[in-house]
């Protein structure tokens, strides 16, 4: 579970800053 979050996470950012 934590590694998935920590994925999830880094994705989120990833996404953000292609904004």
């Amino acid at each position: 579970m934590t590694l998935f979050s920590t994925l999830l996470k880094a994705l989120i950012i990833q996404l953000y800053l292609c904004l």
